[in-house]
């Protein structure tokens, strides 16, 4: 790990849903040189501004379980 780079260079926040609360989060997150990676409704507030916008039901499993794991780093167990 290079110790010059922040420890969140590689951070990317996984968003469900892309409402107001979702734009504001992003807002920050673009503040802090964050990614941001959303699942929500086809155009939501949020979409324009997202590093990545799925369009997706939050309540949905399968589509939760794609952008989780196809878009995000999860940790896994030791």
């Amino acid at each position: 790990m290079d110790s010059t780079k922040p420890f969140y260079a590689d951070f990317r926040l996984g968003i469900l849903g892309g409402g107001q609360l979702a734009q504001m989060l992003i807002q920050a997150c673009i503040g802090f040189n964050v990614r941001s990676c959303v699942l929500g409704e086809a155009e939501g507030p949020c979409s324009g501004i997202a590093s990545e916008y799925h369009p997706g039901s939050v309540t949905d499993f399968d589509s939760v379980y794609a952008v989780s794991y196809t878009h995000l780093t999860l940790p896994t167990k030791a």
